[in-house]
Formats: C-alpha cells, structure tokens, sequence
C-alpha cells in the first residue's frame, strides 16, 4: 500500500518539465487515475522559440502562443489529455503546473 496525502481545504498543486518540439506533444498527467481542477503553462525563460498551446489541432497558425516568460494561467480542464502543445524549433521547454480538487486524494 503506497503513501497517500490527503488535502481538505487547500488544493494540491504538482509540476512537471516537459520538452517540446515540431511535432506535436499531448500534455498527460505524471501518473494515471489523477484528478485534475485546472491546469497553469509556463514557457520557459531560455527558450529560444514559441511555444503553443492548444487542443489537438494545435500547430503554429493555430493555438495560444508563449514566447519565453509567458504562460496561461488556470485552465479549467478534468484531464491533461485534451491539451496539446507544439513548437517553432526543437528543445522548447514547457512547465505544467496542476492542482487537485480540494478534498481528493492527492498521493
């Protein structure tokens, strides 16, 4: 039986790096069964290109664009799946950042 945490009046909030590139790459949460409230994106500060965000039609003509610093902040979403990103060159480096629903298991 594994550790598990529980929250019952403050949200979880959990990040993860990603690196992305040309093609396209699905955002998915680090381990499967969790729960997810909203969803914040960060692109990285050192990038040397955009990044965008959308869904899975995103591409470079068609998406939130994120030059380096900038984020969207608090997308409301149940499942990292229907959120894509894709970017102008390879490298590009994309920080997800998730909370939890108050109350849930947050393990």
């Amino acid at each position: 039986m594994g550790y598990q945490t529980w929250r019952s009046n403050a949200p979880a909030c959990r990040g993860k790096k990603l690196t992305v590139g040309a093609g396209k790459t699905q955002l998915a949460p680090p381990q499967d069964g969790v729960i997810i409230d909203s969803v914040s994106v960060l692109a990285d500060q050192s990038n040397t290109a955009a990044i965008y965000i959308g869904g899975v039609d995103v591409s470079n003509t068609a998406g939130f664009k994120l030059n380096q610093g900038q984020g969207l902040p608090g997308i409301r979403v149940t499942s990292l799946d229907v959120i894509w990103a894709v970017a102008d060159a390879e490298g590009q480096v994309l920080w997800i950042f998730y909370t939890e629903p108050v109350g849930e298991n947050v393990s």
